[in-house]
């Protein structure tokens, strides 16, 4: 009876406990979702009143005006587009254009890095010359920053927007450190020509989404710079490989004769030069089960090795020590304590 009667206890406030629970659950959805309609309400007021005011009057009125952009006013990795878009209006003699026309450019090196490759034929949107990176220049408090041309067709120059950018000095850093660089493999032999011809940016209109070549025969594909593969996230891994980061896999190929590549997956900056990062191999997937299985096996023999070493250096510490308090003893018997 008594057990009969906890349990009858028990159970109207397990289930009060659970009806509370779902409640408050049900209450947050609701304050959520209020929260999230009035925020949609506000910028849609917001977007209205900005509609219904006239076009600034001044430029330092248009520099940061979320509806409209002037040319002088784009970001280095800023073009307008399409082309031919007709302002919206001028302003102390300056064409006016809606900045949803703002489009961000980017190199084709960073396009790949994003999983997206330039279409072969296309004219950059936009060029800015700029020098090779060394040590020597881009240390100094006199190294000058790269100009920007105008966008194909435009006579826009830049401005100092620097809000709008996608991309800061370090992104341009980054896109420029494979060819302009002095890393090894990486730049030496491309840093004249991209010199030479500018620095082209292309929009994402140019560009298509990137298909990553498939391994034929066992042998994994290589990247065109160099005995690599590059690895900027999940979309670049060739198909019917997989990238593996265990220790030992690359010597164990090596040692079988199965072909493996080193995994590219971004620079470092050492004393002003980029330097490759490479983080585990690719191999193909029907032999990667073998490779991990003896890279395990060869690690545990490490490790062994490892254990016995040190058992070794241990040993030799204690026969040493030992031996010192023997002739200390002896010492001591022949010509008495200290």
């Amino acid at each position: 009876a008594g057990t009969s009667t906890a349990a009858a206890a028990v159970g109207p406030s397990t289930g009060a406990n659970g009806s509370r629970a779902a409640a408050m659950e049900s209450d947050a959805t609701s304050i959520a979702s209020a929260t999230a309609d009035a925020r949609r309400a506000a910028a849609e007021e917001q977007a209205r009143l900005l509609a219904s005011q006239p076009l600034p009057s001044s430029l330092a009125a248009i520099k940061k005006h979320p509806l409209y952009v002037l040319e002088r006013d784009l970001g280095k990795y800023e073009v307008i587009h399409p082309t031919d878009t007709r302002p919206v209006g001028i302003c102390k003699g300056l064409r006016v254009y809606p900045r949803s026309c703002a489009k961000q450019v980017c190199t084709a090196e960073r396009w790949f890095r994003l999983g997206r490759c330039v279409r072969s034929g296309e004219v950059p949107a936009k060029t800015y010359s700029a020098k090779p990176v060394n040590s020597s220049a881009s240390s100094g408090k006199g190294a000058k920053r790269p100009r920007a041309q105008s966008p194909v067709g435009r006579g826009a120059g830049v401005g100092a927007n620097a809000d709008v950018q996608m991309k800061t000095d370090a992104d341009a850093a980054d896109d420029l450190q494979a060819g302009l660089s002095g890393g090894a493999g990486y730049g030496s032999n491309r840093a004249a020509a991209a010199s030479a011809a500018g620095v082209q940016l292309y929009g994402e209109w140019q560009t298509d989404e990137y298909v990553p070549p498939a391994a034929v025969d066992g042998i994994v594909p290589r990247s065109s710079r160099g005995n690599n593969v590059e690895l900027w996230s999940e979309r670049h891994l060739p198909r019917g490989t997989t990238h593996l980061r265990q220790p030992h896999v690359a010597a164990v190929a090596k040692k079988l004769g199965i072909d493996c590549v080193p995994a590219l997956v971004g620079f470092d900056i050492r004393d002003g030069r980029s330097v490759p990062r490479f983080d585990g191999v690719v191999v193909c997937e029907d032999v990667a089960p073998l490779l991990v299985e003896a890279a395990a096996s060869m690690q545990e023999q490490s490790e062994d090795k490892q254990v016995r070493k040190r058992q070794r250096e241990v040993l030799a510490n204690w026969r040493g020590l030992l031996r010192v308090l023997a002739i200390r003893a002896r010492l001591d018997a022949d010509y008495g304590a200290c």
